[in-house]
């Protein structure tokens, strides 16, 4: 007769199934905007994606926050998770719809995506026995206020509805930026483990959607009309933004203090902007011919989104837990910099074709890359030879 075994230690993950299921809604924001952002828009288009964007990435951070107090969601905040996302899907639809007939809906559904989020501060404010829970009716009562507003603001037009809207962000935008709403709340009560793996995966996501991007744009057409070159260089480039987030980013950590955390954080927002944009360029450049005259459309496309990465990257490295700014940081700008040198140089010159000046900018990325991880594993070398 077999003896059983003692039940294993698990140790509880850091991140619950419940998060892991509500960023499945980011990635069809992500693929939505991506694929709408193809379709030849103007700068309102243009404008209009981001926003919608921003929006949504705004209810991940402020649902992230809520659950890095209490990750044992289940029973109500299960359901209110659920009803967010389902609204998050249909402002998504709304953000592609190419006729925008039906734009009315989406504000007042993204109020209601706010007061969403205010039940899910309320359920926290009953499950956690906090000695001052002044922050959580602060933070519940605002994200009340402003779903309101924006769908007060849908009922009328013009310039009242843009006035509403302001006041709505701005009251939306208040609990996590001014330092009034954190009254009872000490950074030691949050987790920055669990804080930085929800940004890693959220970032992985969206880099996630470059391979998206290049394989359905070369499924689009026959293979003899697609650039083999530069898809092979394609890839180069989506691991080079992958090495330098995840082996030099990351490891550094989230921020102890509370203006380096925002600003980290905030710049996770504009750096996931341009790995959407990046994407969408990758798609553009692996259907062009290597003799094919590149537009300055194309280049911007491409070469705009990259440069913007490292600049991002530069500007959550100011502000990572390790070290005092730099030549890692002077690099990362520099290579930005590059980028967009090339970039121009490839739309100027018929010498430099499409297949070289990609390769140029990966071979940049790469270069920048591996120089700043070695500075930075240096780095830490001294400081254990310090100790």
């Amino acid at each position: 007769m077999r003896t059983p075994l003692p039940p294993l230690a698990v140790e509880e993950p850091t991140v619950g199934w419940l998060e892991l299921f509500y960023d499945l809604i980011m990635v069809a924001t992500v693929v939505v905007f991506s694929i709408a952002s193809t379709r030849q828009p103007d700068l309102f288009d243009l404008t209009w994606f981001v926003a919608g964007f921003a929006g949504v990435w705004w209810a991940w951070l402020c649902t992230t926050l809520t659950m890095n107090v209490n990750r044992r969601a289940d029973g109500a905040a299960q359901w209110l998770v659920v009803l967010q996302m389902m609204a998050m899907i249909y402002m998504a639809v709304l953000l592609a719809d190419p006729i925008r007939a039906h734009n009315d809906y989406f504000i007042p559904l993204y109020g209601v995506v706010m007061i969403l989020i205010a039940a899910l501060n309320e359920w926290l404010r009953r499950q956690q026995a906090f000695d001052d829970q002044t922050f959580i009716v602060r933070r519940r009562n605002a994200f009340a206020a402003s779903g309101v507003l924006w769908i007060t603001s849908a009922q009328v037009a013009g310039w009242p509805r843009l006035l509403l809207c302001l006041v709505a962000v701005v009251v939306m935008v208040g609990p996590l930026v001014l330092q009034w709403f954190n009254q009872g709340i000490t950074l030691e009560w949050l987790d920055p483990r669990h804080i930085g793996e929800r940004f890693a995966l959220l970032t992985m996501l969206v880099l996630g959607e470059s391979f998206i991007k290049v394989a359905s744009a070369t499924a689009e057409r026959p293979l003899a009309a697609t650039n083999s070159f530069c898809l092979g260089i394609e890839m180069l480039m989506i691991f080079a933004v992958w090495l330098a987030y995840f082996r030099d980013i990351i490891p550094e950590g989230v921020p102890s203090g509370v203006v380096a955390r925002r600003a980290w954080m905030f710049g996770h927002l504009l750096l996931q902007i341009a790995l959407v944009g990046v994407a969408i360029g990758l798609g553009i450049f692996v259907k062009l011919d290597n003799a094919a005259t590149v537009s300055p459309i194309d280049v911007i496309a491409l070469a705009v989104p990259l440069a913007l990465v490292f600049l991002f990257l530069c500007i959550i490295g100011l502000s990572s837990a390790r070290g005092e700014p730099g030549l890692v940081e002077l690099l990362r700008l520099l290579c930005a910099v590059g980028i967009a040198g090339i970039g121009w140089a490839t739309w100027r010159y018929a010498f430099i074709t499409t297949d070289r000046g990609m390769a140029a900018m990966a071979a940049l990325m790469l270069a920048t890359t591996a120089l700043t991880h070695r500075m930075l594993d240096a780095t830490v070398e001294a400081a254990d030879h310090q100790r």
